[in-house]
Protein backbone atom coordinates (compact mmCIF):
# COMPACT_ATOMS: atom_id res chain seq x y z
CA UNK A 1 0.00 0.00 0.00
CA UNK A 2 1.30 3.48 -1.01
CA UNK A 3 2.14 6.00 1.63
CA UNK A 4 1.10 9.68 1.60
CA UNK A 5 4.30 11.74 -0.30
CA UNK A 6 4.50 14.02 3.25
CA UNK A 7 5.00 10.75 5.34
CA UNK A 8 7.52 9.31 2.38
CA UNK A 9 9.64 13.12 3.01
CA UNK A 10 9.70 12.73 6.51
CA UNK A 11 11.00 9.14 6.35
CA UNK A 12 14.10 10.47 3.78
CA UNK A 13 14.36 13.16 6.04
CA UNK A 14 14.90 10.52 9.11
CA UNK A 15 17.05 8.28 6.80
CA UNK A 16 19.22 11.28 6.16
CA UNK A 17 19.71 12.39 9.84
CA UNK A 18 20.77 8.49 10.71
CA UNK A 19 23.60 9.00 7.81
CA UNK A 20 24.50 12.61 8.89
CA UNK A 21 24.97 11.01 12.95
CA UNK A 22 27.03 8.15 12.08
CA UNK A 23 28.79 9.75 9.39
CA UNK A 24 29.81 13.05 11.94
CA UNK A 25 30.19 10.80 15.06
CA UNK A 26 26.97 12.15 16.41
CA UNK A 27 25.70 9.20 18.99
CA UNK A 28 22.92 11.30 20.81
CA UNK A 29 21.59 12.26 17.29
CA UNK A 30 21.92 8.81 16.13
CA UNK A 31 19.78 7.36 19.16
CA UNK A 32 17.35 10.07 18.80
CA UNK A 33 16.66 8.80 15.12
CA UNK A 34 14.83 5.18 16.88
CA UNK A 35 12.01 4.28 19.10
CA UNK A 36 12.91 3.71 22.69
CA UNK A 37 13.59 0.07 21.59
CA UNK A 38 14.78 0.10 18.23
CA UNK A 39 17.41 -1.51 17.01
CA UNK A 40 20.22 -2.04 14.55
CA UNK A 41 22.33 -4.86 13.22
CA UNK A 42 24.27 -6.09 11.00
CA UNK A 43 22.91 -9.85 9.41
CA UNK A 44 25.77 -12.09 8.95
CA UNK A 45 28.54 -10.75 11.31
CA UNK A 46 30.80 -12.82 12.70
CA UNK A 47 29.80 -12.88 16.68
CA UNK A 48 33.36 -11.71 17.88
CA UNK A 49 33.01 -8.83 15.56
CA UNK A 50 33.22 -5.48 17.29
CA UNK A 51 29.92 -4.65 15.17
CA UNK A 52 28.02 -7.70 16.20
CA UNK A 53 24.73 -6.69 17.38
CA UNK A 54 22.26 -6.17 17.81
CA UNK A 55 22.76 -2.29 19.25
CA UNK A 56 19.51 -2.40 21.30
CA UNK A 57 18.13 1.11 22.76
CA UNK A 58 19.85 4.49 23.30
CA UNK A 59 23.03 3.21 24.91
CA UNK A 60 23.38 0.76 22.12
CA UNK A 61 23.01 3.15 19.85
CA UNK A 62 25.06 5.17 20.79
CA UNK A 63 27.93 2.43 22.01
CA UNK A 64 26.94 1.24 17.60
CA UNK A 65 28.03 5.43 16.42
CA UNK A 66 31.01 5.36 18.89
CA UNK A 67 32.33 1.97 17.26
CA UNK A 68 31.58 3.60 13.49
CA UNK A 69 33.06 6.61 14.08
CA UNK A 70 35.95 5.34 15.69
CA UNK A 71 36.64 2.89 12.76
CA UNK A 72 36.40 5.96 10.14
CA UNK A 73 37.11 9.28 12.06
CA UNK A 74 35.10 11.38 9.65
CA UNK A 75 36.38 9.79 6.68
CA UNK A 76 33.06 7.88 5.66
CA UNK A 77 29.75 8.83 4.22
CA UNK A 78 26.23 6.86 3.54
CA UNK A 79 25.38 7.24 -0.26
CA UNK A 80 21.79 6.23 0.45
CA UNK A 81 19.27 5.56 -2.82
CA UNK A 82 15.17 6.50 -2.38
CA UNK A 83 13.81 3.91 -0.55
CA UNK A 84 10.91 1.53 -1.10
CA UNK A 85 8.74 2.53 1.66
CA UNK A 86 5.21 0.01 1.92
CA UNK A 87 2.75 0.78 4.70
CA UNK A 88 2.71 -2.43 6.84
CA UNK A 89 -0.44 -1.56 9.03
CA UNK A 90 -1.58 1.61 11.07
CA UNK A 91 1.72 3.93 11.72
CA UNK A 92 3.78 1.06 10.36
CA UNK A 93 6.00 1.17 7.78
CA UNK A 94 8.56 -0.88 6.34
CA UNK A 95 11.49 0.17 3.14
CA UNK A 96 14.06 -1.22 1.36
CA UNK A 97 17.14 0.41 0.53
CA UNK A 98 20.14 0.66 -1.18
CA UNK A 99 22.97 1.98 0.57
CA UNK A 100 26.46 2.58 -0.03
CA UNK A 101 29.45 3.59 2.26
CA UNK A 102 32.26 5.69 0.96
CA UNK A 103 35.82 6.67 2.24
CA UNK A 104 35.76 10.10 1.22
CA UNK A 105 39.03 11.97 -0.64
CA UNK A 106 40.96 11.39 -3.82
CA UNK A 107 41.89 8.21 -5.55
CA UNK A 108 43.62 6.50 -4.37
CA UNK A 109 42.51 7.14 -0.96
CA UNK A 110 38.64 7.81 -1.58
CA UNK A 111 36.47 4.08 -2.27
CA UNK A 112 33.72 2.17 -1.63
CA UNK A 113 33.92 0.95 2.25
CA UNK A 114 30.61 -1.15 1.96
CA UNK A 115 27.71 -2.23 -0.33
CA UNK A 116 24.14 -3.69 0.39
CA UNK A 117 20.75 -3.11 1.61
CA UNK A 118 19.23 -1.70 4.76
CA UNK A 119 15.81 -3.13 5.80
CA UNK A 120 13.75 -1.15 8.07
CA UNK A 121 10.84 -0.58 9.86
CA UNK A 122 9.48 2.59 10.84
CA UNK A 123 7.01 3.12 13.53
CA UNK A 124 4.77 6.75 13.53
CA UNK A 125 5.68 7.71 18.03
CA UNK A 126 4.03 10.79 19.37
CA UNK A 127 3.19 12.43 15.56
CA UNK A 128 7.21 11.59 14.17
CA UNK A 129 8.52 8.63 12.27
CA UNK A 130 11.67 6.51 13.57
CA UNK A 131 13.05 3.72 12.90
CA UNK A 132 11.71 0.80 15.10
CA UNK A 133 14.47 -1.14 13.37
CA UNK A 134 17.78 -1.06 10.96
CA UNK A 135 18.39 -4.72 9.47
CA UNK A 136 21.85 -3.96 7.14
CA UNK A 137 22.86 -6.72 4.89
CA UNK A 138 26.13 -6.53 2.88
CA UNK A 139 26.33 -7.76 -0.76
CA UNK A 140 26.30 -10.27 -2.00
CA UNK A 141 22.62 -10.83 -0.98
CA UNK A 142 21.68 -13.93 0.48
CA UNK A 143 20.80 -16.05 -2.16
CA UNK A 144 23.76 -14.22 -4.46
CA UNK A 145 27.03 -15.63 -2.71
CA UNK A 146 29.31 -17.45 -5.42
CA UNK A 147 27.24 -16.37 -8.24
CA UNK A 148 29.44 -15.03 -11.33
CA UNK A 149 30.33 -11.25 -11.44
CA UNK A 150 30.28 -9.00 -14.33
CA UNK A 151 33.67 -8.82 -16.47
CA UNK A 152 33.78 -4.86 -16.39
CA UNK A 153 33.57 -5.39 -12.66
CA UNK A 154 36.52 -7.29 -13.06
CA UNK A 155 38.54 -4.67 -15.28
CA UNK A 156 37.47 -1.88 -12.83
CA UNK A 157 38.75 -3.90 -10.11
CA UNK A 158 42.16 -4.61 -11.89
CA UNK A 159 42.20 -0.84 -13.02
CA UNK A 160 42.10 0.26 -9.87
CA UNK A 161 44.69 -2.18 -8.25
CA UNK A 162 47.19 -0.94 -11.41
CA UNK A 163 46.33 3.06 -9.76
CA UNK A 164 47.03 1.71 -6.32
CA UNK A 165 50.29 -0.23 -7.35
CA UNK A 166 49.15 -3.47 -6.30
CA UNK A 167 49.13 -4.83 -10.07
Amino acid sequence: MEIDPLDYSRICHLMVRYSHAVDFGRPGDLAECFTADGFFEIAGIPSDDPLAGPFRGPEGLRRLCEILWDSVRGHGRHWVQPPLIESVGKDVVQTRTYVMFVRVGNVPAAGILSTGMYRDEFHMVDGRWLLASRIFSGDPQPGHVGEGSNPLIWARDDFVGRVEGKN
